[in-house]
């Protein structure tokens, strides 16, 4: 029964993902280039996803997201589902990142380019530092923020998070706003693919205290991500403690 509820629920993902595309596209012409297009599409999936899945999502922190705006929100990667998990939490006036590939997807590319997001080429590692140094001045320009994953893939093993890759440290170094890293509690004790199981509960998001990168430099670089990553890591242990992972 756990496997035929959870393919149900996963046609059904399918279905809602498709209206989500529909809407994304309809709005196009409404809302190119607001900077809150990210924030309505996003909120939008998230809603009918966490529904579907009967997953809620709870932020933990004593101030909004937009009081600690313009800054780079860094968050971990566990699951495709993270995009659900941020995104039913995505602030306003925040735009992501993402590898120059994705300019060829039908439709979702329309979307990705009204939104105002950024696009790097991340297989040539010169174009990739130019282009995370061109968003940074863009962002700065624009008063917005990011949202971005450091581990740059998501990390299957369900355990500690992956190293950090530089660019979202360069990217706030050059546009000198602070890192607020997101931290969210384990998907698998919710979501569990390899088992085909999703059990009713809650992931927790909590929102640690900004890093600042006023008066860094390049060569900060690796020290902020390792910080970064050290903070992350501690609070995703306390998290876990209350979830300890499936057998």
């Amino acid at each position: 029964m756990r496997t035929l509820d959870y393919h149900l629920r996963f046609l059904l993902s399918l279905v809602w993902l498709l209206v989500m595309s529909v809407v994304g596209v309809a709005l196009i012409p409404v809302l190119f280039g607001h900077p809150d297009f990210n924030r309505t599409i996003a909120r939008f999936g998230a809603w009918g996803i966490c529904r579907i899945s009967r997953i809620r999502v709870r932020i933990e922190h004593a101030r909004s997201l937009e009081q600690l705006q313009p800054c780079i929100f860094i968050g971990n990667h566990q699951d495709n589902f993270d995009v659900y998990i941020f995104g039913s939490i995505f602030p306003r006036r925040t735009i992501v990142i993402g590898k120059r590939e994705l300019r060829w997807v039908p439709f979702f590319n329309l979307f990705y380019y009204a939104a105002g997001n950024i696009f790097i080429d991340r297989k040539r590692h010169r174009r990739a530092v130019a282009g995370i140094s061109e968003a940074g001045r863009k962002i700065r320009e624009r008063g917005a923020s990011v949202l971005i994953f450091p581990e740059g893939t998501r990390n299957r093993s369900g355990v500690g998070l992956l190293p950090f890759k530089k660019g979202a440290f360069h990217m706030a170094i050059e546009a000198g706003l602070p890192i607020v890293p997101l931290v969210a509690s384990p998907v698998r004790e919710v979501l569990d693919h390899r088992r085909r199981r999703i059990t009713p509960g809650t992931i927790r998001v909590r929102v640690l205290e900004p890093i600042a990168t006023k008066g860094l430099t390049a060569d900060d670089v690796g020290r902020l991500a390792d910080e970064s990553r050290k903070r992350m890591l501690a609070a995703l242990q306390d998290l876990s403690r209350d979830h300890p992972p499936s057998g």
